[in-house]
């Protein structure tokens, strides 16, 4: 091989590996890089409400919380068993279980589950009765789901998805949420 024709092959192979590094940086930005996921609160349901007006007073409140869940990522996401927590004013009235599954890539699922409010917390609250007067109660739910974000079966990345809703409960049968989320690799 003569030096000129060493030379092209050089700068061959240099604009072939550049052309390679800029086909997969833009594959990593636009492709492979995790998104946020977009979470859409259903209207709460209120299942089941049992009041027992003896001393003392006792209040039993099943609520169901629905989420559906948008993945815009190229990729699943596997997550583990969680936990959703429902706070009254800052303090935990209601817990539930979330159950393991995946989130198929650019796929849209529900995610549903039943807390038992926690009466006695609720009712003890300095703002119960005032927010029960005024006809609403403010919620806020907290959710973290831990996994994996899989493309293509063969890169996996552990990530953490929290997802964070604003409940209002209006004792006329109405709610309103809102909810933001956001997915930490």
């Amino acid at each position: 091989m003569s030096k000129s024709s060493q030379g092209g092959f050089k700068k061959f192979c240099v604009v072939l590996t550049l052309i390679i590094i800029v086909v997969l940086v833009v594959l990593f930005f636009s492709i492979l890089m995790i998104k946020r996921p977009k979470v859409q609160p259903q209207p709460v349901v209120l299942l089941n409400i049992d009041v027992q007006l003896s001393s003392p007073i006792k209040l039993n409140v099943s609520l169901g919380l629905d989420v559906t869940i948008k993945n815009p990522n190229y990729g699943s996401f596997k997550y583990e068993n969680g936990t959703t927590y429902l706070y009254y004013h800052g303090k935990v009235v209601a817990d539930a279980l979330i159950e393991s599954g995946v989130i198929p890539a650019r796929a849209t699922q529900n995610i549903s589950t039943v807390v038992e409010l926690m009466a006695d917390q609720l009712s003890s609250s300095p703002y119960f009765l005032g927010d029960l007067s005024a006809g609403f109660l403010n919620f806020t739910s907290s959710s973290t789901l831990h996994g994996k974000a899989s493309f293509l079966n063969i890169l996996k990345i552990q990530a953490t998805s929290m997802t964070e809703c604003y409940i209002s409960v209006f004792l006329k049968g109405f709610t309103y949420s809102h909810c933001d989320s956001k997915i930490t690799v």
